[in-house]
């Protein structure tokens, strides 16, 4: 255990430039740390410069996509108070950060260690949430402000992050994570029963969130894990699939009472009309607003004026309720086919590639857990957000990992 946390070590001391970029990002995820705007604002600028000057080529798919997020500001003419072009501004320049938009060498192995420190910061955020819960631990905020005074309440615990909605997706991709961990390294005995618990407790962690999209999303996570890191011999997937259910069994006094929280959770939106009743009207007023504006959509990181529940009339911050039918009716159907035009083939290459590429699996894994996440949650073009930004890294290293293996 000391070696692996001492090559950790190395690793970031010989990659110091992704660890400035890491920690300048780090208030995206943690709660407890209160950097100034200004500071994230300056590091993706210099990050996007630098992949810029120091790039290769220029990826054609993703400039049509940004032209069709343009598109959709200019034809569909959004509100003012949604700031469509500051915001369109700040994803263009995360784009340039973490996506392969401006390719090259550097860039990639860049790309490839702050992916590698942010899955140290998931997982340490993901292990550590149901003891944060058990001590009372709770570093969410609402209006910049901690809601210790709701920490009883359900939806309301974020431990080591700012907002439960963001520490469910993350326990989904430490639980992920750490399963492949399981399978991909020569791990002694008490080692892997160590990465069994971590497992375990970040699932718990999800549950705590009290986010169901999260809690299915982790489940799923780790079961294509298992499968992909087993396909080989389809006895193998099976029986480890035996061997997790037969653990849900053995563990369940352990992680039944966090699921508490998904459970209130539940009750709650079936009193109220369904399983998913919070999110069914959002869903409704996407396919409305697509059906308005299907060309090029109703405008970049909008929504229509009429449904004022689903934005902040203040700071124009809007919340979708889920990032797909965002895609369709923000940008149309150009937009969206220009994002599927990336998006599906680097998810069929990825899964024919990981029958020999390890990276292949991981990847697939954590953009599985993404794709099922992103249908009750709408940050993918959110800039500010890690999950948007985490999203299109992964993305972004698996495009690249994809083009790689066509070579």
């Amino acid at each position: 255990m000391s070696q692996k946390l001492t090559a950790t070590l190395n690793f970031i001391k010989e990659n110091p430039e992704a660890a400035i970029f890491t920690v300048a990002t780090s208030n995206l995820i943690f709660g407890f740390i209160h950097f100034p705007g200004v500071i994230y604002y300056c590091t993706i600028v210099c990050c996007a410069a630098l992949a810029f000057i120091r790039r290769k080529s220029i990826d054609t798919k993703m400039t049509l996509f940004l032209i069709a997020c343009a598109l959709s500001i200019v034809m569909g003419y959004p509100a003012p108070q949604f700031n469509s072009w500051a915001r369109f501004s700040l994803f263009i320049l995360v784009i340039a950060s973490v996506f392969p938009w401006f390719g090259s060498d550097l860039m990639y192995n860049f790309r490839k260690s702050i992916f590698q420190i942010y899955l140290i910061f998931i997982i340490i955020i993901g292990v550590s949430a149901p003891l944060c819960y058990v001590l009372g631990i709770n570093y969410m905020t609402r209006y910049g402000y901690k809601v210790d005074y709701l920490s009883g309440q359900v939806g309301w615990f974020g431990g080591l992050t700012g907002h439960s909605m963001i520490l469910g997706p993350i326990c989904a991709l430490s639980a992920t994570y750490l399963t492949y961990l399981i399978f991909h390294n020569s791990w002694g005995s008490k080692m892997k029963y160590l990465l069994v618990l971590a497992v375990l407790s970040s699932v718990c962690g999800a549950f705590v969130s009290a986010s169901r999209g999260a809690s299915i999303a982790t489940i799923l996570g780790i079961i294509i894990t298992i499968y992909f890191c087993n396909r080989d011999r389809f006895s193998k997937v099976i029986s480890r699939i035996c061997v997790l259910v037969l653990f849900a069994f053995i563990f369940q006094s352990v992680y039944e009472p966090f699921l508490e929280n998904v459970m209130k959770k539940q009750e709650a939106n079936e009193d109220s009309g369904g399983t998913f009743s919070s999110r069914k009207s959002r869903w409704m007023h996407r396919v409305e607003e697509f059906g308005t504006e299907p060309i090029f959509g109703i405008g970049f990181a909008s929504v229509d004026l009429k449904y004022d529940e689903e934005y902040d009339s203040r700071t124009g911050v809007i919340e979708p309720g889920t990032s797909w039918l965002a895609i369709l009716s923000m940008t149309g159907i150009f937009g969206a086919g220009c994002f599927l035009a990336i998006f599906v083939p680097t998810i069929v290459k990825l899964y024919r590639m990981s029958i020999i590429i390890d990276d292949a699996q991981l990847c697939f894994a954590l953009l599985s857990v993404f794709v099922f996440h992103m249908i009750t949650e709408g940050y993918i073009f959110a800039g500010g957000n890690f999950l948007c930004i985490m999203f299109w890294l992964t993305l972004g290293l698996s495009y690249s990992l994809s083009k790689q293996h066509n070579k």
